[in-house]
């Protein structure tokens, strides 16, 4: 399933130059030093990065390019697999929170509660961005519905 995080790495790097994007988040990263996400550096992005150690195929990542002014926020106790990334505002002065998050298929109600939690402290943001992979299984995405 895990088969290489260098494709994903190539991915989303082919992404970013033809793209443009300004922010990427990435879910599901490996906690070990294989990928640095060399074009990305090289191509004017700050990388902030949230692994898991020990686990394999875990870990979120986000890339904001340089010329933004922005900071990763210290939220909730850690349990979580989420990182979240102030990004100095550019109009009308309004921050954005960006966050990054990964709920895996077995995860409990604690967890959950623990995400809920850390949704509600930075959604006093007027700007909030989630994006991630939250595995929700009442979510029928080939369909589009909610069972």
């Amino acid at each position: 399933m895990y088969s290489s995080m260098r494709s994903k790495e190539e991915e989303v790097e082919a992404l970013a130059q033809s793209e443009r994007s300004d922010i990427i988040g990435i879910s599901e990263t490996l906690g070990d030093e294989t990928c640095e996400w060399s074009i990305l550096l090289n191509g004017g992005y700050r990388l902030f990065k949230r692994d898991r150690q020990g686990r394999r195929g875990e870990g979120v990542s986000v890339c904001v390019r340089e010329r933004l002014e922005c900071m990763e926020l210290t939220v909730g106790n850690g349990s979580v697999e989420s990182l979240w990334v102030r990004i100095k505002g550019q109009t009308n002065n309004v921050d954005v929170i960006v966050g990054v998050y990964y709920r895996s298929h077995s995860q409990d109600d604690d967890i959950d509660k623990y995400f809920f939690e850390e949704l509600r402290d930075t959604s006093k943001s007027p700007a909030l961005v989630l994006i991630g992979d939250f595995n929700l299984p009442e979510i029928n995405c080939e369909h589009h519905t909610v069972l």
